[in-house]
């Protein structure tokens, strides 16, 4: 029999109230929360993950990604102080870098989104996602030599990589032009 929502949501609680150290399990009730359009209890799931495992990389990762996306402000500067945390335990994970630059990116905060998001790609130069995600930035900054330039690496390492088989083929959004000049 198809369980409900209700018991599909039951069950992974009494599951995770006897282990709660389970993670995995733990972010299978986090995607399954969102895709039942719950954000709130997700974070509130997630949020239970990093009291179980306070030092663990893991559940600070998944609850500080969530934040980014449905946290509002409050959420930004919570993600920020998570991602900043981790970095204290792991400095060298070029994730982790990512991350602060999404949410610094989304604070508003550019300068330092893009100072983030060059030292996950100086962590981790061969991730042409990463690099991908770069170009993209610096082109948001009118960055645009030095953006073309890291598109040009994101391209030969997704070529690298299986091409189409690796993923959606790595591009830059327009440039925005102004209005034609005079007489044009």
């Amino acid at each position: 029999r198809v369980l409900s929502p209700v018991e599909v949501d039951d069950w992974y609680g009494t599951a995770l109230a006897e282990h709660p150290e389970w993670m995995r399990l733990r972010d299978e009730r986090i995607t399954w929360r969102l895709e039942q359009d719950s954000a709130e209890s997700a974070i509130a799931e997630a949020r239970a993950g990093l009291e179980a495992l306070p030092d663990q990389l893991l559940p600070m990762r998944r609850l500080a990604v969530l934040l980014i996306d449905h946290g509002g402000p409050d959420g930004l500067r919570e993600s920020a102080e998570l991602t900043e945390r981790t970095l204290e335990i792991a400095p060298e994970n070029p994730n982790a870098w990512r991350a602060l630059s999404m949410t610094r990116a989304k604070q508003g905060d550019f300068e330092a989104s893009e100072a983030a998001m060059r030292e996950a790609v100086r962590l981790s130069p061969g991730d042409w996602r990463l690099r991908h995600q770069f170009s993209i930035l610096l082109s948001g900054r009118d960055k645009w030599d030095e953006a073309e330039a890291e598109l040009g690496e994101a391209m030969e390492l997704w070529e690298q990589a299986g091409g189409a088989d690796a993923g959606p083929r790595p591009r830059l959004p327009a440039r925005q032009m102004g209005p034609a000049p005079e007489g044009f």
